[in-house]
């Protein structure tokens, strides 16, 4: 059975429905534990959570307090996603192709030029510690961070992107899997750094969600596992909008060469981003 959790934070998601026609939508609030107000009954701050930490793991501590929480059968498939965007794919497509695929196989997100890790031009210090973490710990895995993000944990010239944002449809033994990884790591960054830096923007600070981010191709990429790229839809994006996409993924656009070649002929910044050059 197909099983798509929706993390949200007191927003309805009611377009899901009429978007995709998966019978088993779950939403989940995110963070409830910092807050009073909720849309739907299921919170994270019950059971194993991570709920009062969300101001650094965003919709991590949903995704958290599924692994943790919900006893799945072998034959499921988890899916996650965002109360504002979701994999575009049909419930029969999704059978299909998990049929087709030897296992491991995995659904995901277009990859996504992955920006600076940085706040007006100043790299956050917790990149070098993932980054100690993954060399120390986890070897095969460090490799292949290097081969992906330089460093200032943008996306190397010549990758095209990410498969960012923790949206995706896996069996329930990869899914297990992947969480063991995610939050293995993520726990030992999170000891180290602390309570990052109080003096950034709250959305800057969330060094957790921002860095575990990066962790899903890496993880694809280093155990070589089948996967599949879908667009993800966002309602309030323009057809427009999502035909350039199209053709920026299928004609194989280097984003991050044309972003670093931008803002050297430019010396752009723009406010509230995580990447930057200095004026």
């Amino acid at each position: 059975m197909i099983k798509l959790y929706i993390s949200t934070f007191n927003k309805p998601i009611d377009w899901i429905h009429e978007r995709v026609d998966i019978k088993f939508v779950q939403p989940i609030e995110v963070g409830a534990d910092c807050r009073d107000q909720f849309v739907y009954e299921l919170k994270d701050n019950t059971g194993d959570n991570i709920s009062w930490d969300n101001a650094l793991w965003g919709e991590l501590t949903g995704l958290y307090w599924i692994w943790r929480n919900v006893k799945f059968s072998d034959d499921d498939i988890i899916g996650f996603a965002h109360y504002s965007k979701i994999i575009d794919i049909q419930e029969r497509t999704i059978h299909r192709l998990f049929e087709a695929n030897q296992q491991p196989f995995w659904i995901v997100k277009r990859p996504f030029t992955m920006c600076q890790f940085s706040y007006k031009g100043k790299v956050g210090k917790e990149l070098s510690i993932i980054e100690d973490v993954l060399k120390k710990d986890y070897p095969e895995y460090y490799k292949t961070w290097q081969e992906l993000y330089d460093d200032t944990g943008m996306n190397r010239v010549g990758i095209q992107g990410a498969n960012d944002c923790q949206m995706f449809y896996a069996s329930s033994a990869e899914f297990k899997n992947y969480c063991d990884f995610l939050f293995s790591v993520m726990f030992k960054v999170r000891e180290m750094c602390g309570d990052g830096d109080q003096e950034i923007p709250p959305y800057f600070r969330r060094y957790c969600a921002l860095l575990g981010d990066r962790l899903l191709s890496v993880y694809l990429k280093t155990r070589k596992i089948n996967f599949k790229e879908f667009r993800a839809y966002t309602p309030d994006i323009t057809l427009l909008r999502r035909i350039k996409d199209d053709i920026r993924y299928y004609s194989g656009v280097d984003k991050t060469r044309w972003y670093k070649q931008r803002n050297e002929r430019k010396r752009y910044v723009r406010k509230d981003s995580m990447w930057a050059i200095n004026m």
